[in-house]
Parts: C-alpha cells; sequence; structure tokens
C-alpha cells in the first residue's frame, strides 16, 4: 500500500504539476511565517523579522529543488523541458526539420512496406494447422527433364496408392491436378477453374468446411459417386452465399454432381505452375474427387503429406525412399528408375522468389542506411550551428549530460516524428506496392499490414534515433564553452571533429550508393539482354486461345480443326493455326526419341511441337533448309517431321539432317523422316536454353492439341471477343482462357522487371541523398571557411583556384567513397550472379559506368558551393570577422 501511495503522489506531481508547486509554495511560507512569530515574540522589528525569518530558513529556491527531488519525477520534468525547447529551436530551422523528418519517414516507410511483403510471402506460416508437418512429395529421376530443365517430377495417381497403402511416415497423403470444369448452367456454358483431389488433401491441410463435408475416403473408390466441394468465393459470389446449396447439383461437363461441402477462403491448395496458362485466370473453385483418367496414371498429380507428430520431413522422407524402392523392385509403370523427394509445403509454395524477396529488402535497407547516414550528417550540421547556444547553456550551469540528453532528445523526437509518418505511408503505400509486384508472385492475396510489420516500423525508428542521435551528442559533450563563445569566423576544435565526420558520413553514402547504382547497372544490363533475346518466332500481332476438345470432336479433330481455322479466318485480318504448345510459355512435350544414327538406334529427349500445316507461316518461324507442312502430309502419307537448328547441329553436326530418320514409339517400324530444318524458337522461356526440337504435323499425331494462335491486326480485344463468337458456334465447349503473346512475353518476366525496376529506382534514391549528403558537406565547410577563403582572395588568389580547391574537396571524398563502394561490390559480386541474365557479375563496364556516375554526382554537389566560394568578397568576409 506504501508503494502504491508513493506512485500515486508522483503521478500527481506530474499530472497537477501547478497545484503541487502552489502546496509547495504555502509550505515553505507557511515554514517562514512560523519563524516571523518566533522573532516577533523575542521583540524584534517586523520587517528585521522578515528579513532573519529568510536568513535562516535559507534559499528558497534550492528547497524548492531539494523537495522537487524528493517526488523522484524530476528527471520526467527535465525531459519535457528538453522536448519544448527542442520543438522552439526545430521550430527556428523549419526547413532541416522537414527534410529530416521526410527523409526517415519515406525510407523507413519504404523498407517497411518491402517487409511487409517479405513477412507475407516468406515468413508467416501457411494458413493451416500445423503448417510445418506439411510437405510437398516429388518423384526424382536420374535425368533432367527437357520440359522442366529439372530431375524432379510429379508422381501419378498408381503411385500415391501404393504409398498409402504401406507403413511411411506420413500421417496421411493426398494428390490433386489442376483442371478446367465446364459449368453449365441457365445462362450458358463457362469454363472454371479447379482441382480434382482425393481426401488425403483435406485430411492434411486439416481445415474444416464452412458447410457439410469434404471430400471422404468413400469418395476416392474408383468409380464414385460424383460429387463436388466448392470454395468459399463461388459459394458466395456465384451462389449468393445460399445456406441450403447443400444436395443441389451442378452441372460439369454435362455430368450432375452433388455439393456436399463448402471450404473457406483460406483453403487455398497450391496450384500447378505448369498448368496455369491453359486453366482459367485466379483461384480453383471447386474439389471434385479424381477422374479415370487421373486414377489410371495418365496424368501427373501434385502430392502433399502431412507427418506424424514427433517426426520431421526429412525423416518421413527417408522412410518413403525406403517403401518406394520396394515399389520401384516391383515394375510398377510410373515408379521406374525414380526415387523420392520432399520439402516443406511452405518453400514449395514460395518456389523461386525467396532470394528475390531477401535480395530486395536487403536493397531498401541500404537505402534506409543511405538515409540514415544523411539525417546524421544534418543533425551534426545541425548542431554545429548551435554551439554558441550549447556554450551559453554551459556557461549558465547546464551538465554535459543535460547538454547529451537534449541533443538526444532532437534526434529521438525527429525519428519518432518520422517514424509515425513511415507507418502512415507503409500502411497507405502497400497497395500501391501490391499493383507493382508481378502478378505471378506467390501467397500475393496474402499480403497485409500485421502486428509484426508495424512492430517492425517502430524497431526501424527506434533504430534511427539509436543511429542518429549519438554523433551529434557526443559533439554537444566535446563543446568547450570557452572556444566556442569566441569569434564564430574560425573553427573551433569540435568544429573541426565535427567537420571530420560529417565527412566520413559522405563518404559512406557514396559507397552505399556506388554499390547500388552497381546492383542497378548489372541488372538492368541482365534485363535488357533478356528482351533482346530473339525468340524465334514474330510475337507481335499474336494472340492465343485454349479450347478443349470433347470426346467426339476429338475423334474428329482433323475435321473439327479444319473447320475451327476456316471460320477464325473469315474474322477480317486473322490468319489461325492450332498447335500443341505454346512457345514461351514454359510448356512443352518432351518425349524419348531414337535416331537412326549410322544405322544404330541413338536416344536422345527432345521437345515434341505439333501444329497444323500453316503453323510455320502464321507462327513467322522461318524454315531454313527443306520444307516445312503442306496439305498433303496426312496419315496416309509418308510420315515426315521437321527439326529445328539445336538439334541438327547437335547430331548432325555435317548439316545433313535432311533425309534423316528417327522414331518416337516402341515400334521399330515407325520411321519419322525429317524434311526441313527450321529456325530455333524458345518455349521455355526467354531465360531458358534452346532445347532439340522436332515439329510433327497435327494430321500425323495422335496427341491433342487445344491451343489456338491467331495472327491479327486491328483491335485484340475485338478480334478474341469474335474469335469466342467463332468457338461457341464450332464447338460446344467454351474458350478456357485468352492471351496476348505480348503481354505473356510481360507476365513471363514480371519478376525481373519488377527487379529491375526497383533496384534502379533505389539507386536513384541514394544517388539523389548522397548528392544531397556531399553537397551539405562542402556547403558547410564553405560557410566555415569563408575567412579563410577572403584571405587567400584578398593576398591574390583567383576564383578559379578557389572553384578547383572546393571541388578537389568533394572529389577526394568521392574517391575515397567509391574505393570503398567498389571493393564492397565487387566482394559481394556473386549475389548478384542468380539474377543475372547472360551478363557477369564483375562485368567491368557496368563498375567504370558506377564510378562515373558517382564522380559526376559528386561534381554536380560540389559545384554550387564553389560557386559561392568563389564569390566571397575579400573585405566582406574580413569585417564580418
Amino acid at each position: 500500500m506504501r508503494r502504491i501511495r508513493i506512485l500515486g503522489n508522483r503521478l500527481k506531481s506530474l499530472l497537477w504539476r501547478g497545484k503541487r508547486e502552489s502546496e509547495l509554495d504555502r509550505e515553505i511560507e507557511i515554514h517562514v511565517s512560523q519563524l516571523v512569530k518566533q522573532l516577533l515574540a523575542n521583540g524584534m522589528d517586523p520587517t528585521e523579522a522578515r528579513l532573519e525569518a529568510k536568513r535562516q530558513f535559507g534559499s528558497i529556491d534550492v528547497a524548492k529543488e531539494e523537495c522537487r527531488d524528493m517526488r523522484r519525477v524530476r528527471f520526467v520534468e527535465d525531459l519535457g523541458q528538453d522536448v519544448r525547447h527542442t520543438i522552439r529551436s526545430l521550430a527556428k530551422s523549419p526547413g532541416i526539420a522537414l527534410t529530416v523528418v521526410s527523409m526517415i519517414a519515406l525510407a523507413i516507410g519504404a523498407t517497411t512496406a518491402v517487409y511487409s511483403v517479405v513477412e507475407s510471402v516468406l515468413l508467416r506460416p501457411l494458413p493451416y494447422p500445423e503448417p510445418e508437418r506439411l510437405a510437398r512429395i516429388w518423384q526424382t529421376s536420374a535425368k533432367k527433364f527437357v520440359r522442366t530443365g529439372s530431375d524432379l517430377m510429379d508422381p501419378k495417381a498408381p503411385v500415391l496408392f501404393e504409398w498409402q497403402n504401406a507403413d511411411t511416415g506420413f500421417e496421411s497423403l493426398g494428390a490433386y491436378v489442376d483442371s478446367s470444369f465446364v459449368l453449365q448452367a441457365n445462362a450458358g456454358a463457362e469454363v472454371i477453374r479447379g482441382q480434382e483431389a482425393t481426401s488425403g488433401v483435406f485430411e492434411a491441410l486439416g481445415v474444416l468446411p464452412v458447410l457439410g463435408r469434404r471430400l471422404a475416403p468413400a469418395d476416392d473408390a474408383a468409380g464414385g459417386s460424383a460429387v463436388v466441394v466448392l470454395s468459399e468465393g463461388f459459394w458466395r459470389n456465384r451462389l449468393g452465399g445460399n445456406d441450403q446449396v447443400l444436395g443441389t447439383q451442378l452441372v460439369l461437363g454435362g455430368r450432375p454432381h452433388v455439393v456436399i461441402g463448402v471450404m473457406p477462403a483460406r483453403f487455398n491448395v497450391q496450384t500447378s505452375e505448369s498448368q496455369s496458362l491453359m486453366l482459367p485466370g485466379g483461384p480453383p473453385q471447386l474439389w471434385t474427387p479424381l477422374s479415370a483418367e487421373v486414377r489410371a496414371g495418365n496424368r501427373n498429380a501434385l502430392v502433399i503429406g502431412r507427418v506424424r507428430k514427433g517426426s520431421t520431413i526429412a525423416a518421413a522422407t527417408e522412410r518413403l525412399a525406403t517403401v518406394h524402392a520396394g515399389i520401384v523392385e516391383s515394375g510398377l509403370n510410373g515408379a521406374r528408375d525414380t526415387g523420392v523427394k520432399a520439402k516443406s509445403l511452405l518453400d514449395s509454395a514460395v518456389g523461386d522468389v525467396r532470394a528475390t524477396m531477401w535480395f530486395l529488402l536487403v536493397s531498401v535497407a541500404l537505402v534506409l542506411v543511405v538515409a540514415t547516414v544523411n539525417i546524421a550528417n544534418m543533425l551534426t550540421a545541425l548542431g554545429l550551428k548551435r554551439q554558441r547556444e550549447m556554450a551559453v547553456r554551459a556557461a549558465l550551469g547546464a551538465s554535459r549530460s543535460r547538454l547529451v540528453r537534449s541533443v538526444f532528445v532532437e534526434s529521438a523526437l525527429l525519428a519518432g516524428v518520422g517514424g509515425v509518418g513511415a507507418i502512415a505511408l507503409a500502411w497507405g503505400g502497400l497497395s500501391v506496392l501490391l499493383h507493382l509486384l508481378p502478378p505471378t508472385l506467390p501467397r500475393l492475396d496474402s499480403v497485409a499490414v500485421s502486428w509484426g510489420v508495424l512492430a517492425c516500423g517502430l524497431g526501424l525508428t527506434i533504430a534511427t534515433a539509436l543511429l542518429v542521435g549519438p554523433l551529434p551528442a557526443l559533439l554537444a559533450a566535446r563543446t568547450d564553452p570557452q572556444d566556442a563563445m569566441r569569434s564564430s569566423g574560425r573553427s573551433t576544435t569540435s568544429g573541426r571533429t565535427a567537420n571530420r565526420v560529417r565527412a566520413t558520413l559522405a563518404v559512406a553514402e557514396v559507397a552505399l550508393a556506388f554499390v547500388l547504382l552497381t546492383g542497378a547497372g548489372l541488372l538492368g544490363g541482365s534485363y535488357w539482354r533478356l528482351m533482346s533475346v530473339e525468340r524465334g518466332f514474330e510475337t507481335e500481332g499474336l494472340a492465343a486461345m485454349w479450347v478443349n476438345p470433347t470426346r467426339d470432336t476429338y475423334r474428329n479433330r482433323d475435321e473439327f480443326s479444319e473447320t475451327m481455322r476456316a471460320r477464325l479466318e473469315q474474322i477480317p485480318g486473322v490468319r489461325a493455326t492450332a498447335m500443341n504448345h505454346l512457345p514461351l510459355s514454359g510448356l512443352s512435350a518432351g518425349a524419348n526419341v531414337y535416331l537412326d544414327h549410322n544405322g544404330e538406334d541413338k536416344q536422345i529427349n527432345a521437345i515434341l511441337s505439333i501444329g497444323q500445316d500453316n503453323y510455320f507461316e502464321v507462327m513467322g518461324v522461318p524454315i531454313i533448309t527443306g520444307r516445312g507442312f503442306k496439305p498433303g502430309d496426312t496419315r496416309k502419307g509418308p510420315r515426315i517431321a521437321v527439326v529445328n537448328q539445336t538439334l541438327a547441329r547437335k547430331f548432325w553436326p555435317d548439316g545433313n539432317a535432311i533425309g534423316q530418320r528417327f522414331r518416337t514409339g516402341d515400334d521399330p517400324n515407325a520411321w519419322v523422316e525429317v524434311v526441313g530444318i527450321a529456325g530455333d524458337i524458345r518455349h521455355k522461356g526467354l531465360a531458358a536454353q534452346i532445347e532439340p526440337t522436332i515439329h510433327l504435323p497435327a494430321t500425323q499425331a495422335d496427341r491433342e492439341i487445344n491451343e489456338w494462335v491467331l495472327r491479327f491486326r486491328g483491335n485484340p480485344a475485338q478480334v478474341l471477343q469474335r474469335a469466342k463468337e467463332v468457338v461457341a458456334a464450332v464447338s460446344p465447349l467454351p474458350v478456357s482462357r485468352t492471351l496476348i503473346l505480348e503481354e505473356a512475353i510481360g507476365l513471363s518476366v514480371a519478376i525481373p522487371r519488377f527487379r529491375t525496376y526497383f533496384i534502379v529506382g533505389l539507386a536513384g534514391l541514394a544517388a539523389l541523398l548522397a548528392l544531397l549528403g556531399m553537397y551539405g558537406v562542402l556547403a558547410f565547410s564553405v560557410a566555415q571557411r569563408t575567412r579563410e577563403i577572403g584571405v587567400r582572395m584578398a593576398l591574390g588568389a583567383q576564383a578559379g583556384e578557389v572553384v578547383r580547391a572546393v571541388i578537389g574537396s568533394g572529389m577526394k571524398l568521392a574517391l575515397v567513397g567509391a574505393g570503398i563502394g567498389l571493393v564492397a561490390a565487387w566482394s559481394g559480386a556473386g549475389l548478384f550472379s542468380a539474377f543475372l541474365f547472360d551478363v557477369g557479375p564483375r562485368h567491368l563496364a557496368t563498375y567504370a559506368g558506377a564510378l562515373a556516375g558517382v564522380m559526376v554526382i559528386s561534381c554536380v554537389a560540389a559545384y554550387l558551393p564553389a560557386r559561392r566560394a568563389a564569390g566571397v568578397n575579400p573585405v566582406s568576409a574580413l569585417k564580418d570577422e
């Protein structure tokens, strides 16, 4: 109770300070009055008695200070005085205060916004119970696949069923495939995105439905009932959130499916990037059991699992690998010569963007450091301008600790105000950043300002205060009152120290700016070379659309394709062709090919590209030698093919590819003759290597072609709308997706483009801050050396000499900073390697350009102070002194 009473009295002393002061005055007056009464009783004169009473009582001010110290709130009161004094001082220099606050707000705001993206994409756990137990599982091959460039492949359903029947380290295993479903309703048919899945997917993720139930093991059985689970978005947006939806039917692909449940919005199963272009945009809208095609192993499925409690993903994978080795020995189709690999579901969802996210965060953190250095530079200059004030305060009795604290309070106050602005900017600017981020970034829908992000902003604010406060505070502590009170024209010892400190800070800014400029140059050059890569076909004026044929149209696919093409080419200015995989989409079909090489079969792996007879003309792919396809290339005639230049050069270096033979199946008599060599096309993306490719005519291939390319003139939106109308008239199935080729290319390089633009913007900002820092150092140096410059000019120095001297000072600082930055950039060049295309991380021209940029910036920063120094009037300078 006593401590509570003491604490209460201290709070009253702070909150009702005026009242406490009045009470203190009354108490002192009572003591003095009692002494006066005693002296009057002894017969002393009233005037003399009052003077004697005050003498006996002692200094009233000292007594008041002692009483205030006994309240134990003196520190808080002094702190309040420092804050009020700081506000008054900054009001006299509003430009500096506003600049510092703005710089802090922008730097911390940008860093906090980028951290919010990193936290949401990389650090925030998946929205499932115990997400650390979730894993994505692949099969591994001894060779890398042509289509993906990786040794990983998604398993087939029969392999998964064998895993499920064995004792593995996983509590539950599930498989799913991305699919498109034709939803038939009163308004007509529509293609929507969904997934075929087993009940193990729902068991592994452990998310309960909003309504009804999830897929159950009974639904996994072959030929099971046609049921469907809806996403919450589909349920609310398409069905109005009707609670009576359970038991109703949706017609999917012509077959009624009974709605059995609705999953919450956070149930967002990872999709397959390899199928993303062929499917409608957006997340999956519904889930059905695996189709007979997937169950038979005709399609690869994504597999996820939940490890048993107390186990780890590594231990469970090791146990699964043992089980899989037995499956391989059994000779199961789809398991031959394969292994098993797994990693956390979060790592799988993040994919290859982890390095990019950390790279962006480190880059923006470097700009924050540059801004912090610049702020410390500005506050140091402000402290030098207030040296006389500090000297006066010290002469009046202020202790060094009090002076240091007042300067530190100034830094903390500026950082605090800037931090509040930074959090507001991060909160408001995050929506802008989301629009700038590439849409291919994973987990983008979960990006938001969380409490962790706000804590990051607060931590950066505190760190900024701790970084920018000590230098001005230490300089204030070293202020000699007598030295500072001397004539202002000469530099004091603390002033010279401060100048050295500010010059060091300017060097640090230049070094950091050099690093960022080098990174911007490397990424800029890499992106320019990436966009300059030869595509292999004419991309301008091309649009694509996906039309999945029905079973009836597939049986008569040649007739269907010709009808479709004829109707599409009736659209003014349009030429059309169909193929199996769109170039630059990342999609391709790889196959084992056996070349007739000197009378022996030579097995290779090549991409199989299938197209109609006008494929090369519509796509703009040149035929180098021989011929392309023609209408006479039918199933009844000799089987022919066109190979790309890469395959021809690799396996027939003498260039004699025409007339050579190969086969793609196990039939030793099913030979295909090469009739032409076509130019190379990039199938997997601009940055991918060109792979051996074999082009086959659609009229001789048994594979499905469902991608249509239109070469058009005019408005692409109008052309695609007309094309959809044609498809609706020819096919019972609607178009699942449309794409402009130039947009597709932009989408494929979205992350490198954003990375480049981001670092270029940061480098520009760092260069601007370095320019301001260098200008501040030289301008303040000129202002301090006004008398010296006046004396030199009075003794005959020319204006040009003064200009060269000031610019030379700036160039020396710039060279030192550039040298430090060069060492740092050269040492850390390996960090850029993963983000570069056709540019080395130690590209000398880029480093030379960064050096030239730094020197130009420094020269510009030094020019105005140099002009000011050259304009000094010697008479005025000496008179002022």
